[in-house]
């Protein structure tokens, strides 16, 4: 589905396999996780981005398949006293 008129930030300047790397950070999709969650990664020449995943399913027959799909990418400034190869938590809730 496509959204018209949606702020995606950064999104559409994000590599697939980059996307595809972040969502390789998220727990399986599932019916018992959250709506949305976020993985931060590097991507060059951006730096440090945090792309916002979004829970969705497809009724197939009796059965639902859920997936991760990303919505919204933004690029983290980096701060004075942080290093840019600092560790950040990989999973974070909206």
């Amino acid at each position: 589905m496509i959204e018209i008129g949606v702020d995606k930030g950064i999104l559409v300047k994000i590599l697939g396999q980059d996307i595809s790397r972040g969502m390789a950070q998220l727990p399986p999709a599932g019916p018992d996780q959250p709506e949305k969650m976020q993985a931060v990664i590097e991507v060059a020449p951006h730096g440090r981005v945090r792309i916002t995943y979004r829970l969705n399913r497809s009724p197939r027959r009796k059965v639902n398949l859920w997936f991760w799909t990303a919505f919204h990418a933004v690029a983290e400034p980096l701060q004075e006293d942080q290093p840019s190869d600092a560790p950040d938590p990989a999973h974070q809730q909206d």
